[in-house]
């Protein structure tokens, strides 16, 4: 139980510091960390609905919908109407913010986690990769369990 503890705590950690990386990369883009959110998981998958982006970013479809127009009058977000379903829209990003974030995507997400493992040895860093991997293994092992738990219920 102690090591799920350090685990737990350690993962809010970086997701705290990997938060505050992501504040002060936004102030710099005059916009602010949801925006920033909303903007990568458009990228990610180049058009889609509000739904999906407020499921996989676990924010209302509320803020999702703010966010989006915001980003659109500043002419980075694209709405078009979802050839699968005429009631929704889907949302891609603009030419031009498309090739920003492709040019700059390494630094937008990754820059505050390269900066801290180069505190560390090149051993220390291979140290941290494998001990991660492991964990996720095990993790997605368990997800997957809740999911057929979760599917059976439904079914």
């Amino acid at each position: 139980m102690e090591n799920a503890n350090f685990i737990r705590e350690s993962i809010h950690f970086l997701n705290y510091y990997v938060k505050k990386n992501l504040q002060k990369q936004a102030e710099k883009l005059d916009i602010t960390v949801p925006q920033m959110l909303v903007i990568n998981e458009v990228f990610k998958h180049q058009n889609i609905s509000i739904k999906k982006i407020s499921q996989n970013l676990s924010m209302t479809h509320s803020t999702v919908s703010e966010v989006i127009e915001r980003l659109k009058k500043r002419d980075i977000l694209i709405k078009t109407p979802s050839p699968k379903d005429k009631r929704s829209v889907d949302i891609s990003l603009t030419d031009d913010a498309n090739r920003y974030v492709e040019d700059n995507q390494m630094e937008f997400v990754n820059r505050s986690i390269v900066e801290a493992l180069n505190h560390l040895s090149p051993n220390e860093q291979e140290t941290v990769i494998e001990g991660t991997k492991l964990l996720m293994k095990a993790v997605i092992k368990e997800l997957h369990k809740i999911e057929e738990k979760d599917e059976n219920a439904e079914g």
